[in-house]
């Protein structure tokens, strides 16, 4: 019976694991990666490799800092905070 469940298990997880859009989908994206040169947003929340800093030792080291957008100066347009881990946090005013 354990050996069914574990069976059964990886098969599931196999199947969450397919993509879900096909060659032939005309998926709508949300989303463009645009280069840091058109945005002005430079920020990148790089880990050192240190033995006593990892996810064994400490469970959150890998889920980084955070980002959060709000209207930070009252002009009315969005801000973007980040906040780093190993970094300085940085916000872009938009």
């Amino acid at each position: 019976m354990q050996r069914i469940n574990l069976y059964l298990g990886i098969a599931l997880l196999l199947v969450a694991c397919q993509s879900s859009e096909s060659e032939n989908s005309t998926a709508v994206r949300l989303f463009e990666q645009l280069p840091a040169s058109s945005t002005g947003i430079d920020f990148s929340n790089d880990l050192s490799s240190d033995p006593d800093m990892n996810i064994i030792e400490y469970l959150y080291y890998y889920n980084g800092g955070g980002v959060g957008i709000a209207d930070i100066n009252n002009d009315g347009l969005e801000d973007l905070f980040f906040a780093g881990y190993e970094v300085s946090d940085r916000l872009y005013l938009n």
